[in-house]
């Protein structure tokens, strides 16, 4: 203990940095208590502790109001805002008293750069975000695409994350899509067959001609539950496609994400995948494998 205190101050700071980074999601609160240790330590972790807030609305909303008022607010270390849906109950779309206090928490954060939640979400705060174009957008449910207003926000987003029903999704509202990064959750509800996997496939080869931004393009597998080896034989499909088009801007995820908890009934079964997902950060647009390499010239 006595080295560790003879130690410089400013790697006092460093291992407090590495600390709250590493802790942060599971141990919020330990890692808010570094913020008492000194003024300097809370200097170093409160931006941390604030970079990524996870909204859950019948659980720290009223918090998250509160922390909004305050003057000023920690809130504007904030870069990423994920709602969840799973403390909404059988409610798809709340009332509008949460929209309000979400409304309010948005406009406590002027440096929001990424959003994770579901179309709700993003007609709630549209209006907050003053023309600023978000770089990360991440849409959780696959009913949210008859808002003109989502829509603009889907096609201004450097990087989307969106998730479709293969059965039937509308490729073409985001066909003017500016995205460099797109992830495309499969959500394959019953069975994989050519009326499913068709016409989604040949959507994506649509985006892929009609765009001139897009880098790389993530296809991967959604179940509610494993079944039948659809999982890999959807993935199978995939990769064949993707060979068959030649075009190294496609991936292919080869894990299938299930939702394995025992309540499948639930209408937000993904959740806990989505927020995997929003910690993951930068490093999950480089997931996948590449199904064509381009071989230098």
């Amino acid at each position: 203990m006595q080295n560790l205190i003879a130690l410089p101050h400013e790697l006092h700071l460093l291992v407090a940095e590495h600390a709250a980074r590493s802790n942060f999601y599971l141990r919020a609160g330990w890692v808010a208590s570094l913020c008492l240790v000194c003024h300097s330590f809370r200097q170093v972790v409160t931006p941390i502790l604030y970079d990524i807030i996870f909204l859950r609305p019948t659980t720290n909303l009223q918090h998250l109001v509160d922390l909004a008022s305050q003057r000023p607010t920690p809130l504007a270390h904030t870069r990423v805002l994920h709602v969840s849906g799973q403390s909404l109950g059988q409610h798809l779309r709340p009332g509008d008293h949460i929209r309000e206090m979400v409304d309010r928490i948005v406009s406590a954060m002027p440096h929001l750069d990424a959003v994770h939640g579901r179309g709700w979400v993003f007609e709630s705060i549209l209006g907050r975000l003053d023309k600023r174009v978000l770089s990360w957008v991440s849409i959780a449910d696959p009913i949210s695409w008859s808002s003109e207003m989502f829509v603009e926000v889907a096609n201004t987003a450097a990087r989307l994350h969106i998730n479709v029903r293969t059965a039937a999704w509308p490729w073409q509202k985001i066909s003017a899509l500016r995205a460099e990064y797109l992830i495309i959750d499969a959500l394959i509800i019953h069975k994989l067959s050519d009326d499913n996997v068709v016409p989604f496939l040949r959507g994506v080869e649509a985006l892929l001609e009609a765009s001139t931004s897009l880098r790389r393009v993530l296809l991967r597998v959604r179940r509610s539950k494993l079944g039948n080896d659809i999982e890999a034989l959807a993935i199978q499909r995939f990769v064949h496609w993707a060979e068959q088009q030649r075009d190294p801007r496609i991936w292919i995820d080869p894990v299938p994400r299930i939702y394995k908890a025992a309540d499948s009934t639930s209408p937000f079964p993904f959740d806990h995948l989505h927020e995997q997902d929003t910690l993951a950060g930068n490093a999950l647009w480089l997931t996948g494998q590449q199904c064509v390499q381009v071989t230098p010239q």
